[in-house]
């Protein structure tokens, strides 16, 4: 292990392990300790971003990142969207040494409720915030109709969109697929 940050042996293997498809794994893992030693890479100001249904997969027995430590402050900063999944038996490197787990894992994200969009329920729209999803607004005594939403009332759920949510072309391709 590097200077500062002593690893128990079984968690340098599988330091080793996550490196070991590389030519040279010892170049791979001191890059790795070095990171740690370096205080690692935060990712905690860019968690709170994320609009989507998120799995958090630790594995259960990762002493390098423990889901002890590391899960309740992503769970925090994701919200309801977030949901934790541990790997049994898994360490660090899960998807390398519980390689069956991982894929349950993967397999029941992709078919849980909790990939339903928690925002439209998988209508892929939402009531307009610009009309309060009437379609149309009073504008000093006349009502016009809303130019956010065309008059539909409702519009494209941004936390589920799949692509750019500012490509506006592309919002207004998915807005012309919704059925009315």
């Amino acid at each position: 292990a590097g200077p500062g940050f002593a690893l128990p042996s079984s968690d340098e293997a599988d330091v080793m392990a996550v490196g070991a498809t590389r030519k040279d794994a010892g170049s791979h893992a001191r890059a790795t300790l070095a990171l740690l030693d370096g205080g690692g890479f935060n990712v905690a100001p860019l968690v709170g971003m994320v609009e989507a249904q998120t799995f958090l997969v630790f594995g259960e027995n990762d002493r390098l990142v423990p889901h002890s430590v590391h899960a309740p402050p992503l769970e925090e900063a994701i919200g309801e969207r977030a949901t934790l999944r541990l790997i049994p038996g898994g360490s660090h490197a899960a998807h390398w040494h519980q390689a069956e787990g991982v894929a349950r894992v993967v397999v029941e994200a992709a078919e849980a409720d909790a990939w339903q969009c928690r925002t439209c329920a998988n209508r892929r729209a939402v009531g307009c915030p610009n009309c309060d999803a009437q379609g149309k607004y009073d504008a000093s005594g006349l009502m016009v109709q809303c130019s956010c939403c065309k008059g539909r009332g409702r519009v494209v759920c941004r936390a589920c969109f799949k692509g750019d949510p500012y490509d506006i072309e592309a919002v207004r391709g998915r807005m012309r697929k919704l059925p009315d």
